[in-house]
């Protein structure tokens, strides 16, 4: 049991840290705060070090560890691929963003803040049912919260329909685009990810009741 509480202490701060860097990283862009870009950078790195490391260490925690069968092995492997993966999203997020603001290029206009903010706080609210999910062992509310990323998914096909029509009126050059562009892909691969991870941990935790 104990060995569990560890483990879903590992996922919720996966979630918290990946929410953080996401939702800070956005915010520092878009302020145009280059202290605060640093800092997520710094986040970033602390959460791929971890990952890392709880990666290097997988064959010699199955192997030592008695709670670990086969069956919940095979989910504690793909809990720590997944938040490896949320951990390499977050990266491919942020340092475009940071690279974008230290070359001090054109920032983004008025509209496109907005979208960004209102995508930006509907993935902290789906985050923080995440963790409600993962403390609480709510997996009945799985369902709902699958709904939610359907509808941030929603979201984002509507934010870059209305940089396609920026594009078509010369409001944004290239780089813009690109980089906006690279964004929204990327949230998309942080909430599939996210999922992964959750739905792994279920695997994990029903495997693990059913052995206890």
């Amino acid at each position: 049991e104990k060995s569990i509480d560890n483990w879903s202490l590992k996922v919720v701060n996966t979630i918290i840290s990946a929410n953080k860097i996401f939702s800070f990283s956005m915010d520092s862009f878009l302020n145009e705060d280059r202290a605060g870009m640093h800092r997520t950078l710094n986040l970033n790195e602390e959460i791929n070090k971890k990952s890392r490391k709880q990666k290097d260490k997988i064959i010699q925690t199955i192997s030592s560890v008695k709670q670990l069968d086969v069956d919940s092995g095979y989910f504690y492997i793909q809990i720590n691929d997944y938040q490896r993966e949320i951990a390499h999203s977050l990266n491919l997020l942020t340092v475009p963003l940071h690279e974008h603001r230290e070359n001090q290029y054109k920032t983004f206009n008025a509209s496109q803040v907005d979208d960004i903010r209102m995508v930006v706080s509907e993935i902290d609210t789906y985050f923080n049912f995440a963790l409600h999910i993962v403390k609480e062992e709510k997996f009945e509310s799985l369902d709902e919260w699958m709904n939610q990323k359907i509808s941030i998914l929603e979201t984002l096909e509507q934010i870059e329909k209305g940089q396609i029509a920026r594009i078509k009126n010369k409001e944004v050059d290239v780089r813009n685009s690109l980089l906006f562009f690279k964004a929204m892909a990327e949230i998309k691969n942080l909430l599939a990810h996210v999922v992964s991870l959750l739905k792994s941990y279920h695997g994990f935790i029903m495997v693990n009741r059913k052995s206890g």
